[in-house]
């Protein structure tokens, strides 16, 4: 048992609940489990914030529990979770996720302080809870390396900072960090952003010109967003990680390159593999490390750190001099699962401070959201804009002219490329998911080389 348990949950489901406790272990809540409503006396002797009672539809018998805790315990709220035969992992962080909202409440009426300067792990990552902790901890373990290493997570929760973080207590600090955006640019010319290309090597291209593994080298060469990488991209890149060599586009001389790869994701690059839209190999390449973010709804220990950061660089931006948060406003965003993550926390933040002119920003100042709104979607869409933007003018640097045919030339051929590949080359169906006439398809195909076979 644990002298530092805050849950007690007393599990009347035959062992169904444990992943109700692992995933509030996993957020950083320690549990304290106990099956025999005997013992319960044992168990409320120690440090307990509340009881939960996890039972199945048809039992009953947390009336017995109901019961030890008027006789001994009453302080103690109770929540009681009633579970199926064969409960998913979906349902046990719902369920985990809908405890530790119950449990942590704050009271409402009052206003709590901001901290201005919480620790950065790093000068970058901020996180006290137990899964940010194990992140810091894969961080100083791997980062003195130079293997590869495969950043994992969510969407908005700071793969990026992780990247960085990597770089910078490595022994390649002093080199450059070159960061690629992978669903930025198609196929041909994010072949062209990473390997560079020789003057002569397509319409247009009047300079030679390097791409960012050489403009990497003796740093880190960070691949956000890999799984957006065509097998064609794929492969050269998996000859450039094993023996760090490649050549431009249009040249034959090979160039060796010393460059350390850090990877990133929000996919399932297992799941693509078996789909075959990954290479196997690449994937044991670029995870020899893996590092998992947490999202942030199991971070429960963090948001007020976060909204205290948050809070302190939005007052310089946007002017404002908010110094705490009102108790009710804090439970309303701790009660929230974030499908945007940090990110949507950011925006969220900025769109209510907009309205607050007071020092406490109240619950009437943050939006009336509903459902599960990705607040955050507007900031992604302006980066996946700005990484479009800076690869495009890169990739123009070295070109004289054509550029606007090539670009929507090279978008088309992926487009119809893909939905042939998902209706199976039938023709019929890919002109009705395009929208298109199937005379113009068969013209694309024929246009773009694509060689498929029109089984309608």
């Amino acid at each position: 048992m644990r002298d530092d348990a805050r849950i007690l949950l007393v599990d009347l489901s035959d062992g169904q609940a444990l992943g109700i406790a692992a995933e509030l272990e996993s957020a950083g809540v320690p549990v304290l489990i106990e099956t025999s409503i005997s013992h319960l006396g044992r168990a409320l002797a120690h440090k307990i914030k509340a009881v939960v009672v996890a039972h199945r539809a048809d039992d009953s018998a947390d009336e017995g529990v109901r019961m030890a805790l008027e006789q001994t315990r009453p302080d103690l709220p109770l929540l009681k979770v009633s579970l199926s035969s064969r409960p998913s992992r979906a349902a046990m962080v719902d369920l985990a996720h809908r405890i530790r909202r119950e449990v942590f409440q704050f009271d409402g009426n009052a206003a709590i302080p901001l901290s201005v300067s919480p620790t950065r792990f790093a000068g970058l990552l901020i996180g006290e809870s137990a899964p940010m902790r194990q992140v810091f901890e894969r961080i100083d373990q791997v980062a003195p390396t130079s293997v590869s290493v495969l950043i994992q997570g969510e969407s908005g929760t700071g793969k990026e900072l992780v990247a960085r973080a990597l770089h910078e207590r490595s022994s390649r600090e002093s080199g450059p960090l070159v960061r690629v955006n992978c669903a930025a640019l198609p196929a041909a010319l994010l072949e062209s952003e990473l390997f560079g290309h020789q003057r002569g090597a397509f319409t247009g291209a009047i300079h030679d010109r390097a791409g960012r593994f050489e403009a990497a080298a003796g740093g880190t060469l960070f691949l956000d967003e890999i799984d957006s990488a065509e097998p064609a991209v794929q492969g050269k890149l998996l000859r450039a990680i094993e023996a760090k060599e490649f050549e431009r586009l249009g040249e034959s001389r090979t160039r060796r390159v010393d460059v350390r790869i850090v990877a990133a994701t929000n996919a399932d690059l297992a799941a693509l593999v078996r789909r075959k839209r990954f290479r196997a190999d690449l994937l044991y390449r670029l995870a020899a490390v893996e590092v998992r973010l947490p999202p942030l709804r199991v971070r429960g220990e963090d948001l007020i750190l976060l909204i205290g950061d948050a809070v302190h660089r939005l007052n310089r931006e946007i002017g404002r001099s908010v110094k705490a948060i009102r108790g009710a406003a804090l439970n309303r965003l701790a009660a929230r699962s974030w499908p945007g993550n940090v990110r949507e926390l950011n925006n969220v933040l900025c769109r209510s401070m907009l309205a607050c002119h007071g020092e406490v920003l109240e619950s009437e100042h943050l939006p009336q959201w509903s459902g599960s709104i990705d607040c955050g979607c507007l900031v992604e869409d302006e980066e996946a804009l700005r990484d479009m933007r800076e690869a495009i003018e890169s990739f123009v640097s070295g070109i004289d002219n054509d550029v606007y045919r090539r670009v929507i030339d090279e978008t088309e051929r992926q487009l119809f490329e893909l939905v042939l590949r998902e209706q199976k080359g039938n023709i019929r169906r890919a002109s009705h998911v395009l929208g298109i006439a199937r005379n113009t398809l068969k013209e694309r195909i024929r246009r773009f080389d694509l060689s498929r076979k029109d089984d309608s």
